[in-house]
């Protein structure tokens, strides 16, 4: 198994849930997969599920600051991969978003097995997510890309996955949002 690719169903993965559960703490340094080109350290968040891919990763000079409650814009180049697609596009997003919508996940994941909604809807609305936690304890999950603020491409699709995927996505987009404002 890739250090990418979903454990195995059933049984308790072993080795392989664990590398894989690792890779979404730590991923490796998007390069050749996600977005080409030489490996550089600036902050990149991946949320990995079954049946969507998509990796955030800041651009060079990415915080744009500025005064008032839009603060601190962040540059991304968003890469995704879905079954039969793959993409790029630059979106800007605001750190404070970003941990919001970990928040928010969090809470969702401490509702099980009540259940519940998040939808992560940004003031620059290229990257919209919506997650529903079932009693069963998947996640029934909805996206709408676009690659232009108004207007270009639109990439809409649904994925379902289990909760245990929750707190590593949190981890991810937590440190995504620290690095950005620490850069």
């Amino acid at each position: 198994m890739s250090a990418g690719a979903e454990p195995a169903a059933g049984g308790d993965g072993g080795e392989a849930r664990h590398a894989w559960i690792e890779t979404l703490v730590h991923p490796p340094r998007l390069s050749g997969n996600a977005f080409g080109g030489p490996e550089v350290d600036v902050a990149e968040a991946l949320l990995r599920f079954p049946g969507l891919s998509l990796a955030l990763r800041a651009t060079d000079g990415s915080v744009m600051a500025s005064a008032g409650p839009y603060e601190n814009w962040a540059a991304c180049e968003v890469a995704v991969d879905v079954p039969g697609f793959s993409g790029r596009f630059q979106w800007n997003v605001m750190p404070p978003e970003v941990l919001r919508f970990a928040a928010d996940l969090e809470a969702l994941h401490r509702k099980l097995p009540q259940g519940g909604e998040v939808t992560f809807r940004p003031c620059e609305p290229n990257v919209v997510l919506a997650f529903r936690l079932l009693s069963t304890g998947r996640v029934a999950g909805s996206y709408e890309l676009r690659s232009e603020f108004v207007g270009g491409a639109r990439l809409t699709g649904d994925f379902e996955a289990d909760q245990s995927y929750l707190p590593d996505i949190v981890q991810s987009l937590r440190r995504f949002a620290r690095e950005i404002v620490a850069a």
